[in-house]
């Protein structure tokens, strides 16, 4: 399916009201953070938030350990990288109608996302470890090795 014609499906749904909670997620470089944007800015900015999970993931990788194989390097691949319980605490709050301030990054300034818009798009590697149940709808998204090098 056409990058275009999966917006489209993605808008009806949203707009007929199949869709509240959208999760996108997968390899890096693979075209997350672009779709999710795309996607946002053919909804209603007033109706909808987009919740961007990079901030989520810990910077202080080199002190975790995981405990199945501790000379693992830690990345962003393993769910241990991930601050998972306040993501779905944060996730939780916007669907029961509050606020979250956003966490403050060097590429993005903190943002508060109204618990007052329906549609809640959530976008990063960390909706791949988080529970189904939190979505009404996950899109994985796929890139092979040599592709993702090329992008980053």
């Amino acid at each position: 399916m056409k990058k275009k014609d999966l917006i489209e499906q993605l808008v009806s749904e949203i707009e007929t009201g199949r869709i509240r909670t959208l999760g996108i997620y997968g390899h890096g470089a693979s075209g997350k953070s672009t779709f999710a944007q795309e996607l946002h800015q053919a909804l209603d900015s007033t109706t909808v938030n987009l919740l961007e999970t990079d901030p989520y993931i810990t910077s202080e990788r080199h002190l975790v350990v995981p405990k199945q194989a501790p000379d693992q390097k830690v990345t962003a691949c393993l769910p241990v990288a991930h601050e998972l319980a306040s993501l779905q605490r944060d996730i939780l709050a916007l669907q029961a109608g509050m606020d979250i301030l956003t966490i403050d990054e060097s590429w993005k300034a903190s943002e508060v996302l109204s618990g007052g818009k329906p549609i809640l798009i959530v976008e990063g590697m960390s909706v791949g470890f988080l529970p189904k149940e939190l979505f009404d709808k996950t899109i994985c998204f796929y890139t092979d090795e040599e592709t993702e090098l090329k992008r980053r």
